[in-house]
Order: structure tokens, then sequence, then C-alpha cells
């Protein structure tokens, strides 16, 4: 399916009131930009090292490709083609742009979260030398995002889930192997149609492999 394909299919859904979701993986920043902010690891002072990646992340945001990208996506919701937006990446490019029709499933980095008060900031400067403190109750922030080795937050994935499994059509793209546990729950749905927008063979083969084994063990207990 071609793309003009793929926009005619979306438009059809949003006249009927169907619902379109589109994945995108955590490299997605890099497939378009070429950098990688996937260096982030469990560490004692995470905001040290975010200072370090602050050139990054602000190179990543002034990125010709990316914008232009993420324009498109902000055209697309605006005229209901597309109804919410599941990140997995941490660079927080998205969710800083679209605000709260991405669901960013492992956080943002960037993003301080106090846990005293729960205020959510972003953060544009850093510095090394201490922590930031909550602008609200000046107690001291915490980074809200989950590093790959841990799994997402259990609110987030609900939510993207649900998102994923009740649309009517799901558009994935930039999706990596690492991402597979979130789109699991989507494979398992019999309901929703998913497009892979660009090459994927591995999750191809995934989503078609789990689709498989799941008619046939529904098949004996759901004969129609």
């Amino acid at each position: 399916m071609n793309s003009k394909d793929i926009v005619r299919k979306i438009s059809e859904l949003s006249r009927r009131g169907g619902r379109s979701v589109i994945f995108l993986g955590s490299n997605l920043t890099r497939q378009l930009t070429g950098e990688n902010i996937e260096v982030i690891r469990n560490d004692e002072d995470s905001w040290k090292v975010l200072a370090r990646i602050v050139p990054i992340l602000t190179k990543l945001h002034e990125n010709k490709r990316l914008r232009e990208f993420i324009r498109l996506l902000s055209s697309c919701t605006k005229a209901s083609m597309i109804h919410r937006i599941v990140y997995t990446g941490i660079d927080g490019v998205l969710v800083r742009q679209l605000d709260k029709i991405v669901i960013d499933v492992y956080g943002s980095l960037l993003r301080g979260h106090c846990a005293k008060c729960g205020l959510k900031i972003w953060l544009d400067k850093i510095d090394e030398r201490r922590t930031p403190l909550c602008p609200r109750c000046h107690s001291p922030l915490r980074p809200d995002y989950m590093p790959a080795s841990e799994p997402p937050h259990p609110r987030k994935l609900s939510e993207a889930i649900y998102e994923l499994t009740t649309a009517d059509l799901v558009l994935v793209y930039a999706s990596s192997t690492k991402t597979l546990d979130v789109l699991l729950p989507l494979a398992a749905s019999k309901f929703t149609n998913v497009i892979l927008l660009g090459e994927n063979p591995v999750l191809s083969q995934f989503l078609k492999t789990v689709k498989a084994e799941l008619n046939e063990i529904l098949r004996p207990l759901c004969p129609l």
C-alpha cells in the first residue's frame, strides 16, 4: 500500500467517525536526523548525564526534516485524521510540540518531575553541578523518563495499549525490536487494521506470527 492509499484510508475512516492512531518507535529521530540519543543508562546522577546531552537535543529540535515531520503530524491531528500518537522515544521532541495528543510511553528527557507536588516542567538548561529544583515547592526534581533497561510507566503503558487496541486503524512507523512488548497487545487485537509504514521485516514477521498463533488457539473456542 502506497502513501496515497494510506492517506485515502485515513480520510475514509475519519469521515465515518473511525479512529486512527499512529505508533512511532524509539528510533524515529535517528532515522530522520541521524542523531542518536538512546545513550541514557541507570546512573547515580542522571542530571549530570543529561547536561551533556542538552546540545544534542537542541540540535535535534532544530532539525529541518524532523520539524517538517512534526508539522505533518500536527496537520493530521488538527484535521482529525490522526487521533492519538503513541511514541516510545525519550527525546521529547513530539510531546513538547504536540502536547497531550502524544503518549510518551517511556517519558521524556529534559522534563523534570517533582515527587512532592507532582509538577512536571520542561528544562531548557541543566547545570551538571546541581540538581534542579521545583519552582513551585523547591523540592529536588527527578528526570521524567524511564531508562531503556526498565519497563515503561504502567499508567502510560495502559493508556497506549488502550489507544492501540481500540483504534480502527494503527499506522506503525520507525519501530525497533525493543518496542515489540508494547506492540504485543496490538498484534493480539483481531479488530484493528495495522499498516506498517516503511520496511520493517522483523516487526512484520512478529505481527504475522503472533496473529497466526492466536488464531490457532482461538479457533476451537470461537469457531465463528
